[in-house]
């Protein structure tokens, strides 16, 4: 049940995992648990080197880093973008508005996945994270046109038929990865597209009711080089 090098000074063992490289949730726990074994065995014999390797390791460390370099670079992508708009629009209210369409997006797009096949790649939807950029795009869209015609309903009826278009195109392009062989490309496609049309519904059919139309009222702001 065991290999030996040909030096004698290696011993090598096979674990088979429970569950498959994909479930990184429950290998995760055993990646813990074997961690601990070698750091102990470590601290107990200073002679003896223990390390592993696999696919279900590999996974899980894949799965940790992108959970981490997904924090990092949407907490980045929500610091610049809120500097930005807050000295564009010169109101603080403007981002929780902005952002609002892409959260209901985001849970938008997890239910309906969760509804269809019960579970989705960590790895698409750190990857759909620059999704955010597009649905961002929506709702900016609503309130820079809203400062100009200081009409809601205007405002609607203006976009309703490009806003619709524009989305219904990307969200189709990001349907069409259901043909390709990866799944976590067609994870991808569905956390993506779905994102997209929850953030599309959201900007017309809820943001609407959360501004107020004094906020953008004639005269209310200062031109500034941004």
């Amino acid at each position: 049940g065991y290999i030996l090098t040909k030096d004698r000074r290696n011993l090598i063992f096979f674990v088979q995992p429970t569950y498959p490289p994909s479930e990184t949730g429950n290998n995760s726990i055993f990646i813990e648990g074997l961690y601990a074994i070698v750091k102990g065995t470590a601290g107990r014999h200073a002679q003896v080197k223990a390390s592993y390797f696999g696919a279900a390791a590999v996974a899980v460390g894949n799965a940790n880093q992108l959970r981490r370099d997904t924090a990092l670079t949407v907490s980045l992508m929500v610091i610049l973008l809120a500097v930005f708009l807050i000295g564009f629009f010169q109101k603080k209210r403007v981002l929780f508005l902005i952002l609002v369409p892409v959260v209901f997006g985001g849970v938008f797009s997890l239910c309906c996945i969760y509804l269809m096949k019960g579970s989705v790649s960590i790895l698409a939807i750190a990857a759909g994270s620059v999704v955010l950029g597009i649905a961002v795009n929506y709702s900016l869209h609503f309130l820079v046109h809203l400062e100009h015609t200081h009409d809601i309903k205007h405002v609607i009826e203006d976009l309703v038929g490009p806003l619709t278009l524009g989305s219904a195109t990307t969200v189709l392009a990001f349907f069409c990865l259901q043909f390709v062989n990866a799944k976590v490309l067609r994870d991808l496609g569905l956390f993506a597209g779905f994102s997209l049309i929850g953030a599309a519904l959201c900007s017309l059919t809820f943001l609407p009711h959360l501004i107020k139309q004094e906020m953008f009222l004639k005269d209310t702001r200062k031109e500034n080089w941004i």
